[in-house]
């Protein structure tokens, strides 16, 4: 689990203040299995999508609209 453990240290650095807006894309399918997928935050609400462009975009769209 070391690797999994950096990559959740490493999406925590896309927010540094209370104003940035990070997007984390995993591309890797072995996020998505049960065995590691157990280890994501509580609050953790993935998206699973062949278009991730779409979500990208729809995510900087709201959070505009949010500021």
């Amino acid at each position: 689990m070391p690797a999994f453990n950096k990559v959740l240290q490493a999406s925590g650095r896309g927010i540094r203040t209370s104003e940035d807006r990070c997007v984390i894309v995993l591309m890797d399918e072995r996020f998505g299995w049960p065995k590691y997928s157990k280890y994501f935050p509580k609050d953790y609400s993935p998206i699973k999508t062949s278009n991730p462009g779409r979500y990208i975009r729809l995510f900087f769209k709201l959070s505009d609209m949010k500021l």
